[in-house]
């Protein structure tokens, strides 16, 4: 098969093409909190590299704290309510980052951030466990081993997502007045430029993040699907010998 007609097959599968959605708004999430992370700890919350050094180190440990647990619920609730839980939780969290400013108490800001950890452990280990299943989907309902073509597109996806996410926070940025050439220690930003900031840890994230979690209802392979397909390509291959 052409790239062409790879691809225009692959987004025939439904649950793929679902996983791909999930992923463009989920990471595109992250990178909007990522990317402006630095400029809002230095304009908001009126600390220096080292805090946000602490910040990083709280939201990174929130996802290794995560992932086990998160497991734990995926293995008894599934995916699609792991991801639900999970997203509305980081969700939540985000819309916090609202209340933050430069008085605010350094220990709320490391408990926020580590929360925040803890939500998006949930999503990102989700967003990765399906895409074996959607790989095993394909396989069962084409015939067809394409596990490069398909882990190539995913990861295609996920450039895309911060690269887009990226571009469309330099606009944002630039249409809400941001001045680079200020120094953080004797001037400050426009007005407008402290509410995009909020917006880019608060309510642009849990929106994104709320999106993917509108695509996941629609989201219906799990693990008796797969069996189901199994035990059918098991009985055909029997018939056929």
């Amino acid at each position: 098969m052409s790239w062409r007609e790879n691809v225009r097959t692959i987004f025939s599968n439904r649950p793929f093409a679902i996983l791909m959605a999930v992923k463009l708004f989920l990471l595109s999430a992250v990178a909007i909190s990522a990317s402006t992370l630095a400029f809002f700890t230095v304009w908001i919350l009126d600390k220096d590299y080292s805090v946000l050094g602490m910040i990083l180190f709280f939201m990174t440990g929130g996802q290794l704290i995560a992932t086990p647990l998160w497991l734990w619920v995926y293995r008894r609730i599934g995916a699609k309510r792991t991801f639900l839980i999970s997203a509305a939780f980081f969700a939540i969290i985000s819309m916090t980052w609202l209340l933050a400013d430069s008085s605010e108490a350094l220990w709320i800001t490391y408990g926020r951030s580590l929360l925040k950890g803890l939500g998006a452990g949930g999503v990102l280990l989700v967003g990765q466990t399906l895409l074996p299943d959607v790989i095993e989907y394909d396989r069962l309902t084409t015939a067809l081993r394409r596990e490069g073509v398909l882990s190539g597109i995913y990861t295609t996806v996920e450039k895309v997502a911060f690269a887009l996410a990226t571009a469309l926070l330099g606009v944002w940025l630039q249409v809400m007045h941001y001045v680079p050439q200020l120094d953080p220690v004797s001037d400050s930003q426009p007005a407008s430029t402290i509410t995009a900031l909020h917006y880019c840890q608060s309510f642009f994230p849990s929106a994104l993040i709320g999106i993917a979690a509108i695509f996941v209802l629609f989201y219906s392979l799990d693990e008796k699907r797969l069996i189901e397909l199994r035990g059918e390509q098991a009985a055909s291959s029997a018939l056929g010998q």
